[in-house]
Formats: structure tokens, sequence, C-alpha cells
């Protein structure tokens, strides 16, 4: 199985691709460590693409623990039901999230203040963290249900 979870922390910048498939529990962790290890920053600023990929209750938990009173504006892209969920359950940990569709990158860069500079580069390293993702899995496992 390939990676289903990719991201990148550059200055304030927070840049994360969610796959289709839920993040195993190693990515999940790697993930959450590299956030507390950058989360220094008191101006860090989250961007998500989800394909349809999300954190279980279990994955949030950890990284909600992990940010303690320290949560950062968030904005989800994606269009699939099931993860603008999982963002509803995370805005009782952060009420500075928010999700867009996955054609609102600009919307949702306006929305974190974002400078011309970083969002030029967020739109850049999307590109760059999709690459990383295996969505060849995807193909061969059943279908998710939006």
């Amino acid at each position: 199985m390939g990676r289903t979870l990719s991201w990148r922390v550059e200055g304030r910048l927070n840049v994360v691709f969610h796959g289709a498939r839920a993040p195993t529990n190693l990515e999940w962790q790697r993930y959450v460590t590299q956030v507390v290890s950058s989360s220094a920053r008191a101006d860090t600023r989250v961007v998500v693409l989800s394909r349809g990929g999300s954190p279980d209750g279990h994955q949030r938990q950890a990284l909600a623990t992990a940010v303690g009173n320290r949560p950062s504006p968030v904005a989800l892209l994606t269009d699939k039901v099931l993860a603008r969920a999982a963002i509803a359950a995370m805005h009782l940990f952060n009420p500075s999230i928010k999700a867009f569709p996955t054609t609102g990158l600009k919307e949702a860069c306006e929305f974190l203040s974002l400078t011309p500079d970083e969002r030029e580069r967020v739109a850049q390293l999307l590109v760059e963290l999709e690459k990383e993702v295996d969505e060849t899995a995807v193909a061969e496992s059943p279908g998710r249900p939006d």
C-alpha cells in the first residue's frame, strides 16, 4: 500500500494533500509529530486538499491533543461529503477551520490571509504533494461511498 497523505511545512505554511483513502495511523502520527515540531510559529496557516481521505476520530483527537490550545487557521479544499463531515467535527476543537470546494483555492487563501507569494507557493506545493500520494491502490480497492 502506497502513501495516502503527503505534506510540507515551509515558513508559516503547512500544506497537506490527502488522497482518496484515509491516512494510516503511521502516516498520521508522522504528520502530527511534524505539526508539533513546527507549531512554535503563532502565525501558522494550514491548507489541506483532500480527494476524499480524512483522519478518523482517533486521529483527529491525536491532532487536537498535540496542538492543545494552539490550533491554527485551516482551509480544507474538498468535494467529498465525508471529509466535510470531518471538518465539522474538527470545528469543535478549532473554530478557525473552513471547508471550500476543490476549485476554491483563491477563496481559501483569502480566508487564511496569505500573501501573493504564499498563494503561489501553496498552488505549487499542492501539485507536488499530489504526485507523492499513491492513487493506484484506490482503483484496486472497493469504492468508498461519498
